[in-house]
């Protein structure tokens, strides 16, 4: 097979590495692409891997994203690759889309983390958005951790049935036998410590990771503060690459720079000697999709002390094999560390039941073996049921389905609310008028998957006693209303909100789900919509069997053309006011369920 990994920058490779090694062992051609820095030489030296430099950048930056996506889809369309492994949000998204575009057999995506989880406001909702794309667009979905996967179906970013955790989570596993054995490694530990002027009787607390907020080093060095004239042999250690300009990042780095029992040693990939030195490992982090920095302690028999996150939590065991605390809690942080680096004997407890459990449970091969099983199985099996919620139907798949019928509903919905403002307005004042309040009719409908929202509509009915029908309560201007569709207005806020579409099925009452046949019940497949097939075929005028039939067709042959065609018969059977209710009645008749059901 022909495989190419995708990522945002190359500091993401070196944790593909074994994995990169191992396909090509096993006679796999493996392309790697990131965005091009002098790292990149290296990690092609150390793979044998071909290494395809695209500029990406993590920030959403419109012009150079295109630039990436037309790069991605020119090298895929050269390659020919029956794999695309994309990771990391902005590379993951670029190459999903790419791969689709190219048509690529197999798409897969590997969620190591989910930043949107932790951002608030417009942020937030852009995060999840890249990592919505993402998922959607490929036809597998990994995730790095348990946690991972339970946040990403919660979220609703994909499927249960589309999401797995490899073997028991983590990028690529770790090599507790070898690399990052502390038997082996003592020496270099002792080593580590002669060069950088720490004491051989010294206590070590090791922080690696970023130097930024997110990755709580504010937290770190009030902890430090704390307890570092409790611990008077106590050192601290900071790996990592500084990557934050705030100032009150800066400031802390400064006082611990210049703390004499302070070693802050910057970006540093040769991580066992520095474990091999250290007494116990410290990530007060805000996120995480699975720490593998945590994995390679415990494998070097250290305890760690983490925060409660997700990620986190997989990655150690409470009071078995680490102490986790909340994030953000710089008191219980320092007390903590005080425990472990006053207490030898807990350390070494702890430290023995991490590298017990690594050796178990995270052996990189197990990664290795799962990642192309599933590769074979999707180049293989066509992946039909890879990505949908379609059994017994039609995959909905494709470009359109996907990404494009959302942008366009967001596109005509946001344009729509703000030229049909006065006419909303209007309405408003008029439903006041003639019916009093309330102005809105609100009610819970099943939506996409069944899942029920609530839909807004101008009311057109007056309140009405116990068993009155609806031809009493429906009023003269109700009826014009509903007759120009104007009532439908309000709805394009469900459609920006994300809860239906402009064109698709529509939403019907909760009691209807089980009265559907399941052929029917595929019409929850899709949003549904204002406007549908069904309505521009007969609306109300039809039995309730050929809505269903429109509606699931619908479902099997969306299309950006289709939905245009379904907007403008709409518009004409508006203004030629047709369809609007059934023979002999004011509104629909009740659905009480097929005969063949």
């Amino acid at each position: 097979m022909k495989i190419v990994h995708v990522t945002t920058v190359s500091m993401t490779l070196p944790f593909l590495a074994g994995q990169v090694q191992f396909l090509r062992k096993s006679d796999h051609d493996v392309h790697l692409v990131c965005s091009p820095d002098a790292f990149v030489e290296q990690v092609r030296a150390s793979t044998g891997a071909a290494c395809h430099g695209v500029a990406m950048t993590r920030q959403i930056s419109p012009l150079s994203d295109c630039r990436a996506l037309w790069q991605l889809f020119r090298l895929f369309r050269t390659i020919r690759p029956d794999v695309v492994h994309a990771h990391t949000p902005k590379g993951g998204m670029l190459g999903v889309i790419a791969a689709r575009v190219a048509r690529v057999p197999a798409v897969v995506y590997t969620i190591h983390g989910l930043p949107f989880a932790k951002a608030t406001g417009a942020r937030r909702a852009l995060l999840k958005i890249c990592e919505l794309v993402s998922c959607r667009l490929a036809h597998r979905v990994f995730c790095v951790s348990a946690s991972m996967q339970s946040l990403a179906v919660a979220e609703r970013l994909a499927d249960a049935d589309k999401v797995s955790v490899l073997a028991n989570g983590s990028v690529g596993g770790v090599d507790a036998c070898h690399r990052f054995n502390p038997i082996l490694r003592a020496a270099a530990g002792a080593d580590w410590r002669a060069a950088h002027n720490i004491p051989g009787d010294a206590t070590v607390a090791t922080f690696i990771g970023r130097v930024t907020r997110d990755k709580g080093v504010l937290e770190l060095e009030q902890a430090w503060q704390q307890l570092r004239a409790a611990a008077a042999s106590a050192h601290l250690v900071i790996v990592g690459p500084v990557d934050s300009h705030e100032s009150e990042i800066l400031q802390a780095l400064a006082r611990l720079e210049s703390d004499p029992r302070v070693r802050v040693v910057g970006m540093d990939w040769n991580t066992p000697p520095i474990l091999a030195a250290s007494d116990l490992l410290v990530l007060p982090t805000y996120r995480e999709g699975f720490p593998v920095t945590l994995l390679e302690a415990a494998a070097m028999a250290l305890p760690v002390v983490a925060t409660a996150v997700p990620g986190c939590t997989d990655a150690v065991v409470a009071d078995v094999t680490g102490t986790l605390v909340a994030a953000g809690d710089a008191d219980a942080l320092a007390h903590a560390m005080r425990s472990y680096l006053q207490d030898p004997a807990l350390r070494t407890t702890h430290g023995a039941a991490a590298r017990s459990r690594v050796v178990r449970d995270f052996r990189p091969e197990q990664i290795w073996d799962g990642t192309l099983a599933a590769y074979r199985a999707l180049c293989s099996s066509g992946h039909e049921n890879a990505s949908g919620f379609s059994p017994g139907g039609r995959t909905v798949t494709g470009l359109y389905p996907t990404i494009g019928k959302r942008c366009f509903d967001l596109l005509l919905a946001g344009i729509g609310l703000v030229l049909l403002a006065p006419v909303l307005l209007a309405v408003a004042l008029l439903v006041r008028l003639f019916m009093g309040s309330p102005i809105w009719f609100r009610q819970q409908r099943p939506g996409l998957a069944g899942e029920p929202f609530t839909l807004v509509k101008f009311r057109t009915m007056r309140d009405g006693r116990p068993g009155e029908p609806d031809a009493a309560r429906l009023t003269a201007f109700g009826r014009f209303l509903r007759s120009t569709s104007l009532d439908e207005l309000p709805e394009l806020w469900n459609v920006l909100k994300g809860e239906m579409s402009l064109v698709g099925p529509r939403p019907l009452l909760m009691q209807y789900l089980d009265r559907y046949t399941p052929e029917q019940a595929r019409r929850h497949q899709v949003r549904p919509g204002i406007t549908g097939l069904a309505q521009v075929n007969g609306r109300n005028a039809i039995s309730w069997e050929r809505k269903f039939a429109f509606d699931v067709w619908y479902v099997d042959h969306q299309s950006f053309w289709l939905d245009l065609r379904i907007l403008a018969l709409t518009v004409w059977n508006v203004l030629a006011r047709q369809g609007i209710t059934q023979y002999g009645q004011a509104t629909a008749g009740e659905f009480t369920g097929s005969v063949s059901r």
